[in-house]
């Protein structure tokens, strides 16, 4: 019962940073979460020298507005994005952006507690740079 209260407090805690953060810097901008966008771009350049991903499917967790879908679709002919976020308000955004885009798939849901989909690479660009209440979180 303990470990769940401190997931459900941990869980709160994301949600209150970024919905302060998109009061500061709107909604839809690397600012809400938690980024410049020298940075992030320069994150994703660092993440997508894992291999050469043309023709793969990438699994992008806690994908926020799924910024790591245009970058790839301009990097890697014939990509395959699926992305999975736990915050609502972040996934609402990406999906009124990327609507009718090809390639691409998204959902709601904790990457930490659901059956992920099968794909060629995993991401996680900011997914596990949170604090949490257990030290051993990561192990």
């Amino acid at each position: 019962m303990r470990n769940r209260l401190n997931q459900l407090l941990d869980t709160a805690a994301v949600f209150r940073f970024h919905r302060g953060r998109i009061r500061e810097y709107g909604a839809g901008s690397p600012g809400a979460l938690g980024w410049h966008p020298v940075g992030q771009q320069t994150r994703f350049k660092i993440l997508t020298q894992i291999g050469d991903l043309a023709h793969c499917s990438v699994l992008d967790v806690g994908c926020g507005y799924a910024d790591l879908y245009p970058f790839l679709k301009q990097q890697f002919a014939g990509v395959q994005y699926q992305g999975i976020e736990h915050m609502p308000e972040l996934l609402d955004v990406a999906q009124a952006r990327y609507f009718h885009a090809a390639g691409i798939t998204l959902q709601l849901g904790d990457f930490l507690r659901e059956p992920l989909p099968l794909s060629d690479y995993v991401l996680a660009s900011g997914a596990l740079s949170y604090r949490h209440r257990n030290p051993h979180f990561v192990h």
